[in-house]
């Protein structure tokens, strides 16, 4: 029997810890038990909510491996169900998604597969998922109490702020070598960077914009924050400017409370508070600018917006909602290989028409000093030239031929099953359809009736499991290289239509881009005298594609073909 072992925690505190424990107990019950650990579908997610799924590696991994033919184990090993999840619709689903592949999953606390084969097990499912859900929400209760009353007593919440340090604050007897107890953190003014704040205060107050402010704090060597995602450049933008000049804290006001950090749902989805629920607390110890810079500095602000409202006749612009696909090629698909930054699209007059270019991001909204590429790409030379170099390398009907070949023989390749362990299967099933024989006799000599049907319900979905596990065993994924060499006329009549997609509208262009890139294309300039080149890179799959026409037989993409191209 082999198994998969799946571990999960909810919190950040202790989980690497936790984790290990789960994943220790789930060994020990394999052991015992005689079964095969799997050790490549030993997974965990790590400070995940019970309320999430689809943003869960771990379980998505789980979840593909249920689509390949064979399964590659047929057992999932967990401490207890709701380390799968604790919302009750998306839990049961997700059982019934484990168990309609003919996996079953196994608690370690009771060693018993959860069962879900009449009413009444999917009643007492729902039961204990009920309660796993409102575990969940009085968790959630607990800690925003919590945190209410750290913020109540001026207490940090969250995390670190530009402008201040997290200090520990210890009990005042306390042994500092005894490793004591923290009693909370506090923030701490740092002087070097509340200049940098004031600064800002002052250039926005003289009326600097929020692009200017970032250049000139860039070009002067400011401290910035840290950047949210890695790799970006750390500097001054303009939207981190905004954030200065709107944060109360700034003023010594500390405000808790105004978002809300999950939906009903249990999901990720911060939504905005009812201001009637905010907390507010002042502390004038925290205060880095005064309040007749903040005074002026809104007030600014304030005439600002409302001029702008009169020539926009009360319009705001902004960024589009989301899922509404933009009409450029590579806007979000392309980065600065200098800085790691994403390139977008700027336009400016050219004779009688518009000309349009990729620029670097951080170079355009942060100043030089963040970053040095100033080069304008024109934008249909280097739309051009990446679709060429896409249909030349990667949709080349050579290179497409190979990808069928290579996935032919990765899904063809298949180990076959031992002899040995088919028959051991199929002795099983003989063995207990006689044991379930010698029961229905018994019923019918008379015997008690109560103890014989429960052990024939257990009999019956012990022989259901064995005959799907002999089925997969005798039969495989029922794919032969024969059938899969069939699709290459239909994949190789498509790549007409492939290409053809490229030069049509932008947005069929994108999404065949989205099948075929792993990552983005990389522009890099390069100089070559007095004159600049500039080189781009990415690397492309067929998977996607290729899955496509394979359709369900093949279930998943095939590994193994993923070649680079790079072009200048």
């Amino acid at each position: 029997m082999i198994v998969a072992v799946y571990g999960r925690k909810s919190t950040e505190q202790d989980h690497d810890a936790s984790i290990e424990r789960q994943i220790q107990i789930c060994r020990a019950l394999a052991t015992a038990q005689g079964w095969h650990v799997d050790e490549r579908y030993v997974v965990a997610d790590r400070a995940m909510s019970g309320a999430e799924f689809a943003r869960r590696p771990g379980l998505q991994a789980l979840l593909e491996a249920l689509a390949l033919r064979p399964v590659p184990f047929q057992l999932v090993l967990v401490t207890d169900k709701d380390r799968l999840g604790r919302e009750q619709i998306e839990t049961a689903y997700l059982l019934k998604q484990i168990a309609r592949a003919g996996v079953r999953v196994v608690e370690t606390k009771t060693g018993q597969a959860i069962a879900l084969a009449t009413p009444l097990d999917k009643v007492l499912l729902s039961v204990t998922g009920f309660a796993a859900e409102m575990e969940r929400d009085q968790a959630r209760h607990r800690t925003h109490q919590a945190l209410l009353l750290k913020a109540r007593q001026r207490h940090v919440t969250g995390g670190r702020v530009f402008g201040y340090g997290n200090r520990d604050v210890y009990p005042a007897d306390a042994d500092p070598t005894a490793r004591p107890k923290r009693l909370y953190v506090e923030r701490v003014v740092l002087e070097p960077e509340a200049a940098v704040v004031r600064r800002i205060f002052e250039l926005s107050a003289n009326g600097l914009g929020l692009r200017a402010i970032a250049h000139r704090l860039n070009d002067e060597g400011a401290p910035a924050p840290l950047p949210r995602r890695p790799g970006r450049p750390r500097g001054w933008a303009p939207s981190s400017v905004r954030e200065v000049l709107h944060r109360a804290l700034y003023r010594g006001v500390i405000v808790w409370n105004r978002t809300r950090r999950r939906d009903e749902w249990g999901l990720k989805k911060p939504t905005p508070r009812d201001p009637s629920e905010w907390v507010r607390e002042t502390d004038e110890r925290l205060r880095i600018v005064p309040d007749a810079l903040w005074q002026a500095v809104h007030e600014r602000l304030g005439r600002a917006r409302q001029a702008y409202l009169r020539g926009t006749e009360s319009q705001v612009s902004g960024r589009p909602p989301s899922g509404v696909e933009s009409k450029y090629l590579l806007t979000g698909m392309a980065t600065c290989g200098w800085c790691g930054a994403t390139l977008h699209v700027r336009s400016r007059s050219h004779g009688r028409r518009r000309a349009f270019f990729y620029g670097c991001t951080a170079h355009h909204h942060r100043g030089p000093r963040v970053c040095r590429n100033s080069l304008e790409l024109p934008m249909l030379e280097s739309d051009e030239a990446l679709l060429t170099t896409l249909e030349a390398q990667l949709l080349h009907p050579e290179v497409v031929q190979r990808a069928i070949r290579a996935a032919v023989a990765h899904l063809s390749a298949a180990p076959a099953q031992p002899p040995t362990r088919i028959e051991a299967a199929r002795a099983e099933v003989v063995r207990v359809t006689a044991q379930l024989r010698r029961l229905t006799d018994a019923v019918v000599l008379g015997g008690e009736l109560p103890t014989l049907v429960a052990e024939m319900k257990t009999l019956e979905r012990r022989r259901a499991a064995l005959q799907a596990e002999l089925q997969q065993l005798e039969h495989g994924d029922g794919v032969s290289a024969a059938d899969l060499l069939t699709v290459e006329p239909e994949l190789l009549g498509r790549l007409a239509d492939w290409r053809a997609l490229f030069r049509r509208h932008v947005r069929e262009a994108r999404q065949m881009l989205g099948h075929l890139l792993v990552g983005r294309v990389i522009f890099t300039p390069k100089a070559t005298g007095p004159e600049w080149e500039v080189e781009y890179a990415a690397e492309g799959s067929l998977g996607g594609l290729v899955a496509g026409v394979l359709g369900p037989k093949a279930v998943v993409s095939p590994t193994g073909f993923e070649p680079v191209f790079q072009a200048s």
